[in-house]
């Protein structure tokens, strides 16, 4: 097991690149009052490959800190959801609803999707996987999911598409047929946590010469709390023994993670991370 030092950062700002000041790009989790603000910002920014839901179905996920908040100086600049498609014999989550607004560059939407990954895989009722589905006409959105290794592109099973369309508005008319259909399996965890660490080592970015440098904070997330960072940090190793099969669900793994903490005799050491981890995103 790694010992580290993470210095997560809180409400600085870095003088950035050339010089620039930097702007602070909160990563937060939802809460209720965060529902009407949400909505606004759905309805004022638009995007037909983003597929509205059940209002109240929005409203309980927003309520129980479902969502992933992105907010840069203090304005909502984007967000993303994970949708119960639950059930005894369908245990995924399914990412959707994941809009980002004037933040392209920054590698912002593989930080979104990883945020939410290894919230699932921490959470304390069991799930099997993480899905999410992309429409061929975001073919940028598919060159990031595809040439992001965490996801595993895979045939569309009837059961969840079922489960995902009963999310999604009424009036909604989507050919379901066309979507890819990807598969965050526990076997690739390892890129997520890896992801997430990689904007902790290095929260400061810029995506080209004069463009405003950005400081990302992840601190008010609950995966970064003492004892689940800890557990990020042991699947970003991808260590042998924690190694499993695309067919073994996210509730083994957690098993797995807690056994190899204990007999490290780990429980409340303090998180932290002095080692190199190679950014996955140019």
């Amino acid at each position: 097991m790694v010992r580290c030092t993470v210095s997560l950062l809180q409400n600085g700002r870095n003088s950035g690149f050339d010089g620039q000041s930097s702007a602070l790009v909160k990563f937060r989790q939802s809460s209720e009052a965060d529902f009407g603000p949400l909505m606004d910002f759905y309805r004022q920014n638009p995007d037909p490959d983003v597929h509205p839901r059940q209002e109240d179905l929005m409203l309980e996920r927003i309520s129980g800190g479902h969502f992933i908040l992105v907010e840069k100086d203090g304005e909502l600049r984007g967000a993303g959801g994970v949708y119960d498609l639950g059930g005894e014999d369908l245990r995924c989550l399914e990412f959707g609803t994941g809009r980002l607004v004037d933040m392209n560059g920054y590698g912002l939407y593989p930080l979104l999707l990883s945020t939410h990954v290894m919230s699932a895989v921490l959470r304390d009722d069991p799930i099997d996987c993480v899905v999410q589905s992309t429409t061929a006409s975001a073919p940028r959105v598919n060159q990031i999911v595809q040439g992001h290794g965490g996801w595993e592109n895979l045939p569309w099973p009837d059961s969840v598409k079922n489960a995902i369309k009963a999310t999604k508005s009424d009036d909604l008319d989507v050919d379901y047929d066309t979507l890819n259909f990807y598969r965050a399996s526990s076997d690739l965890l390892f890129y997520h946590a890896r992801t997430v660490l990689d904007f902790v080592q290095t929260p400061t970015r810029a995506h080209k010469p004069g463009q405003r440098p950005i400081d990302v904070d992840l601190s008010d997330l609950s995966l970064m709390q003492s004892r689940n960072f800890q557990k990020v940090l042991l699947l970003s190793e991808n260590n042998k023994s924690l190694q499993t099969n695309s067919h073994v669900g996210y509730e083994q793994v957690k098993l797995d993670v807690d056994t190899h903490l204990s007999a490290s005799h780990t429980d409340g050491a303090q998180a932290s991370y002095t080692g190199e981890i190679k950014p996955r995103f140019a």
